[in-house]
């Protein structure tokens, strides 16, 4: 029903002079909280909650508006006078954040542009980092497509039935950015708040998805995998018969160098305590980790990591006979390949130039 005040009644009105000040707006009033109070101790505590949802929800579907491309004006929004802050799902501005290659389509003469992007593993991300990349729902369940009608997100956290969620996949999200004359072929609802594309896109889109979710289970995939890459890896990944297999790379130079630091009566044993350790991973536990988001502890203070890099290279060229043999030469050269030393290749190269001296 719709009532008609007069000027001193809605002179009694919440915020009415604000309105008045402006050029134009709308005030919405809500009045009689009778559902959301219903079965809660604090009126004020549930609405607080329910309001701190709001600027979470609005923050995210107008997130292009409040921080657009440079060139463009921002949308100021606020709730109680506090700005709403663009929360960007994709990390755009994330050093370690991957965009994949723009993909262009056209349905009935309209361009749908998507963009796929794979977020930074776990590791790299902050606590601010993932509650903006995951919020409530966590990593996992706000993978996939992130639907866009004139900017305003629509659709996000689905793929829409063409793949199904995984662990290995939850880093690939893919923006994907709609005309409103396409409406009737992405089955908007009334609330332009549900959709699902359209038959003459999906086989672009499932493409698009085989690209980029390989992606991003080589971000999740251990590093030591038997592969050609120039890395000597501590751990070796093969595929076998019946799955995978992780074994300690025996050619690595630690390993090398423990073995020549030991007789020969204890090389078995050496051995037999690698087999232990491979035999040993845990890997229901590390599986559980990575699907619970928990962060990796503290790493130790840079000033202690440089020096143990470098006392551990020291011990290793002396093992190899020093700079001059052949050995220690090509222990040099190849110092930033080597894990742990090519987790941080410049420090590597620095340690090497240094032992060179």
């Amino acid at each position: 029903m719709l009532l008609q005040l007069t000027d001193a009644e809605a002179n009694k009105l919440p915020l009415v002079d604000e309105l008045r000040a402006q050029s134009h707006g709308t005030v919405v009033l809500w009045q009689e909280f009778d559902r959301l109070a219903a079965g809660e101790p604090s009126l004020e505590r549930a609405f607080g909650i329910r309001m701190d949802l709001a600027r979470d929800h609005l923050s995210l579907v107008f997130h292009r508006f409040l921080n657009p491309p440079l060139g463009t004006r921002p949308v100021a929004m606020s709730i109680n006078r506090n700005s709403l802050r663009s929360v960007d799902p994709f990390l755009i501005t994330h050093k370690a954040t991957q965009a994949l290659p723009i993909q262009d389509f056209v349905v009935e003469h309209e361009r749908v542009v998507v963009a796929p992007f794979i977020l930074p593993h776990i590791s790299k991300l902050s606590v601010a980092d993932l509650q903006l990349a995951g919020g409530e729902d966590g990593l996992r369940g706000n993978q996939g497509f992130y639907i866009y009608r004139n900017r305003r997100l629509i659709s996000w956290g689905s793929w829409f039935r063409l793949v199904r969620q995984e662990e290995l996949t939850k880093l690939a999200r893919v923006q994907v950015d709609i005309s409103n004359r396409l409406d009737h072929l992405w089955q908007l609802d009334i609330k332009k708040s549900t959709t699902y594309p359209p038959a003459s896109l999906r086989e672009g889109l499932k493409q698009i998805i085989s690209r980029i979710t390989e992606s991003s289970r080589r971000v999740y995939t251990y590093r030591g995998r038997k592969s050609s890459d120039a890395i000597t890896h501590t751990w070796d990944r093969t595929v076998v018969r019946d799955g995978i297999s992780y074994t300690i790379n025996r050619t690595h130079p630690l390993v090398a160098a423990v073995e020549a630091g030991i007789g020969d009566d204890e090389l078995p044993l050496f051995e037999a305590f690698l087999r232990v350790l491979e035999q040993t991973l845990p890997f229901d536990a590390l599986y559980a980790d990575l699907a619970s988001e928990l962060r990796p502890a503290t790493e130790e203070p840079a000033d202690d990591a440089r020096q143990t890099l470098l006392t551990l290279a020291q011990r290793l060229l002396a093992i190899l006979g020093g700079r001059e043999t052949e050995e220690g030469k090509r222990f040099l050269a190849a110092l930033p390949s080597i894990e742990p030393f090519s987790g941080a290749v410049e420090e590597a190269r620095a340690i090497a130039r240094t032992l060179n001296l």
